[in-house]
């Protein structure tokens, strides 16, 4: 009896423990509201929540037009999952003269413990001729600085020359940084596109990635994200007139070592005008993930092969990020124009990354109008980061960023259990 009685008392502790730990915070239920990050001086204008990346189990947010560096010169602020500030990136090239612009914090990124911040109106060597920073997540020290090799900007305020040097950046296996550009002129001065791939380091530009479809004004270069020793580049105005459609849009693969050009991938259902296949690009784990076309997209980068898509419900020039093995999605243009639903309050949704399916709806917290919620996202940890760029709770256009209660991974509980069991064998080899 004493023997049976201890097992008993035994599992009753094991499951105890288990189940405390799961309970813990059972007060949150996955999509559940935890807190609103809190930005410095927080204004009109500052565009809080553009940008969102993850950076190890902490995450960026970027407000382009912030003022502490000087007026609109941008910033972009590091939080950790309890929503502590622990580290401000200030633009270290604020310009403030009558032919520049700014918008730091555009593109986010990083590499290792290092974080990339694109300005693609950056005048600090040539008006709006673009730049992109590196930063030492840890102390905040500026590591790198890459420049538009094309050294073309703009004179004036008039902003159709821009290259947008800048308007996406990404880390590529451990050593280089790669930058958007999607406005590039080509040769006969026609706006092409173009990526650039540079050495962490030295900053010595290793690549120059083209369009093998050039087409004018169909942004080449608008999204781009690192896949082991792959690279992808999106393209998403390009017109494919063998389908009928315009501003249909692609996605090209290139080694990212080489610089070879592998392949194109294409919006496997085309339909309608305007739908920017590859608008956004994230990799899931050793795939990539594509938001535009008529929904979000998992493609294998090496044979190319459609491996699922999601397109109910459907959900036009999404954004989109990995959470753990998940897929989220930002829908920002969600709402219709009655008074019921404002148009473009913006919502998040995640999805099963195996079998698509839909596993949470987020809703803006403080729905209005043209809030954009979902223009940008990040997992920290497990749960579930959301920007809505033009809130205007603090302000017209103060932007906010909140943080969400994830789904807890499968493997936690199957941890959990596993320690349990091991408990249990320990306590019997012992009798």
């Amino acid at each position: 009896m004493r023997k049976s009685f201890k097992c008993s008392a035994v599992v009753t502790v094991v499951a105890g423990f288990i189940i405390g730990l799961l309970c813990s915070n059972a007060a949150a239920a996955p999509g559940d509201l935890l807190f609103e990050f809190q930005k410095p001086n927080h204004v009109a204008a500052d565009k809080f929540g553009y940008s969102m990346a993850s950076i190890g189990e902490n995450v960026l947010i970027s407000a382009p037009f912030d003022d502490q560096a000087g007026s609109g010169a941008g910033a972009v602020y590091m939080y950790d999952g309890s929503g502590q500030l622990l580290r401000t990136f200030l633009n270290p090239t604020p310009y403030s003269g009558p032919a520049g612009s700014e918008f730091f914090g555009r593109g986010l990124g990083s590499l290792g413990n290092s974080v990339l911040i694109g300005d693609h109106w950056d005048s600090s060597v040539v008006a709006n001729g673009g730049a992109a920073y590196m930063f030492d997540a840890t102390t905040g020290q500026l590591q790198q600085t890459f420049l538009n090799p094309s050294g073309v900007g703009t004179s004036g305020t008039i902003l159709e020359g821009i290259e947008g040097f800048g308007q996406s950046v990404a880390g590529v296996e451990t050593d280089k940084v790669l930058v958007g550009a999607w406005n590039t002129f080509g040769e006969d001065g026609k706006n092409y596109g173009a990526a650039y791939s540079f050495n962490s380091s030295t900053a010595e530009l290793l690549d120059t990635f083209l369009s093998p479809t050039p087409q004018q004004f169909s942004r080449f270069g608008y999204a781009v994200v690192g896949i082991g020793d792959k690279v992808a580049i999106s393209q998403p105005c390009l017109d494919r007139p063998e389908v009928g459609v315009n501003n249909s849009g692609a996605v090209h693969i290139f080694d990212a070592n080489t610089g070879e050009y592998l392949r194109t991938l294409f919006d496997p259902t085309p339909s309608t005008n305007n739908e920017q296949f590859g608008c956004n690009l994230a990799a899931l784990g050793d795939n990539l993930l594509i938001g535009g076309g008529r929904g979000v997209y998992v493609f294998d980068p090496d044979s190319g092969a459609l491996t699922l898509s999601i397109e109910d419900p459907v959900v036009f020039r999404v954004m989109v990020a990995a959470v753990g093995d998940d897929i989220l999605v930002g829908d920002m243009f969600t709402g219709n124009a009655t008074a019921e639903e404002p148009h473009n309050i913006g919502r998040a949704l995640v999805f099963d990354g195996t079998t698509g399916e839909l596993l949470l709806t987020i809703e803006n917290p403080t729905p209005e109008a043209w809030d954009y919620f979902g223009r940008s996202m990040a997992a920290v940890g497990n749960d579930i980061a959301v920007g809505a760029v033009n809130d205007n709770m603090r302000g017209t256009h103060s932007g906010a960023a909140y943080l969400f209660e994830g789904i807890p991974e499968p493997a936690t509980l199957s941890l959990l259990l596993m320690g349990g069991l091991a408990i249990l064998r320990r306590r019997r080899g012992r009798r």
